[in-house]
């Protein structure tokens, strides 16, 4: 069969014409509905809206984070023996690192860490000073764990620091203050200024309410040295009580009433509850920490406590950051993304100062079967975690309190 090739060249050609005139037909149809019209050319309307966007980022005025945590006991008690502090020393080949392995990052994050050194740091043959069944005692190495961890001051007033005499209790502060640590407690008071702010640090122990004159007088003294803050914790209480005694109760509340802006306590090797009193925070007991104090105690829960201090130098720009507390997403994500107890205010206002306080759960070992002396935060909204918190809500009841105030006027 022969092509007509001519032929088919012209039809193609008519279908290509017939293909652009439907086209141009549409085309004209659009554009006819499409048309500027009288309102697209009105100029009326020339309000200029600006629009950014961005990660979040809240307006950070001078402020300084601290963390608080319990009791450290950085060694073994005389003739202990098996999984003791210093065995795991050992075991990990002398890695100071492992002791905080679990809760470094938050603490190397803050602003200041201070904690209780629990003990003697002391390298010499010292013969114990009191009959008791533990005396604690490790050597001078042991500041590196320390600072690895992200402590920055440690307060010595409590029942051990002078398990080895004076002379254990002096090489104490000598290793603690040579490898940087700032150091306070027991008639040693401490300024320790960061970003600006001057915190005083002051402590004692905490069973004789005959130490008031000297409570007193140390607030005053760090008052009259330019302290912004003054901060005192006491060693005090019974052990594995897990609300505050009277004798606590009267000690911190004439704290407060003496001039201290916060006082946080030790000893019970358990969690006590916290207390608001004339809107100023009292917490009664952080529990353990670093603990080489016993291979297995039954309750591992612990906390680190932490505040932030935010300095505002008028009623009005607190208030307005108050108000940005309350209704700036980019501010409630900066200062309110951890936990606090529900029926505890969380924000205070001091002087010139907010305070925002939170909880972050943890547990003194990092398996719960036995002491492995590495502290670890429980992981957000698990069991544990949950635990801590109800646990401190229990306790900040106070339930024996009226109780215990009315024993102590006796």
């Amino acid at each position: 069969m022969k092509i007509d090739i001519s032929l088919l060249i012209r039809c193609f050609g008519i279908f290509c014409v017939a293909f652009f005139l439907c086209s141009c037909a549409h085309t004209l149809d659009e554009d006819k509905a499409q048309a500027i019209t009288e309102q697209d050319m009105d100029l009326s309307t020339r309000e200029i809206f600006v629009l950014e966007s961005g990660k979040c980022t809240a307006h950070i005025p001078t402020s300084a984070k601290l963390s608080f945590v319990g009791d450290n006991v950085l060694g073994d008690y005389k003739g202990s023996s098996g999984q003791t502090f210093n065995a795991k020393f050992a075991e990990v080949n002398e890695d100071f690192a492992y002791f905080s392995a679990g809760v470094r990052e938050v603490l190397l994050s803050d602003d200041l860490t201070i904690g209780n050194m629990e003990g003697v740091l002391s390298d010499k043959n010292l013969k114990n000073a009191f009959e008791k069944p533990f005396s604690f005692k490790g050597t001078s190495r042991y500041t590196e764990i320390l600072k690895i961890a992200g402590f920055e001051a440690l307060n010595v007033a409590n029942n051990h620091s002078r398990d080895y005499g004076a002379q254990g209790f002096q090489d104490t502060i000598e290793h603690l203050s040579n490898a940087g640590l700032a150091v306070f407690g027991e008639g040693i008071i401490h300024l320790y200024e960061v970003n600006g702010i001057r915190f005083g640090l002051a402590g004692h122990r905490g069973w004789n309410l005959g130490i008031k004159s000297q409570v007193k007088k140390e607030i005053d003294l760090l008052r009259s040295k330019g302290a912004d803050i003054v901060i005192f914790t006491f060693h005090w209480g019974e052990e594995r009580m897990h609300y505050p005694n009277a004798a606590q109760r009267e000690l911190a509340h004439f704290t407060i009433d003496s001039g201290a802006d916060m006082v946080i306590g030790h000893h019970p090797h358990v969690l006590q509850g916290i207390e608001e009193y004339k809107g100023k925070k009292i917490v009664y007991s952080l529990g353990n920490f670093i603990y080489g104090g016993a291979k297995n105690p039954s309750d591992k829960d612990t906390m680190i406590y932490q505040t932030h201090f935010i300095k505002l130098d008028s009623r009005q720009d607190r208030k307005e950051f108050l108000e940005e507390l309350r209704f700036d997403v980019c501010a409630r994500e900066a200062y309110l993304n951890k936990d606090y107890i529900p029926n505890i205010e969380r924000i205070d206002t001091i002087e010139d100062f907010v305070l925002i306080h939170s909880i972050i759960p943890a547990s003194i070992s990092s398996t719960p079967s036995h002491n492995d002396y590495s502290p670890k935060i429980y992981e957000k909204d698990s069991a544990p975690y949950r635990r801590v918190l109800q646990r401190m809500q229990q306790y900040s009841t106070l339930k024996n309190q009226a109780k215990s105030l009315k024993k102590s006027r006796k």
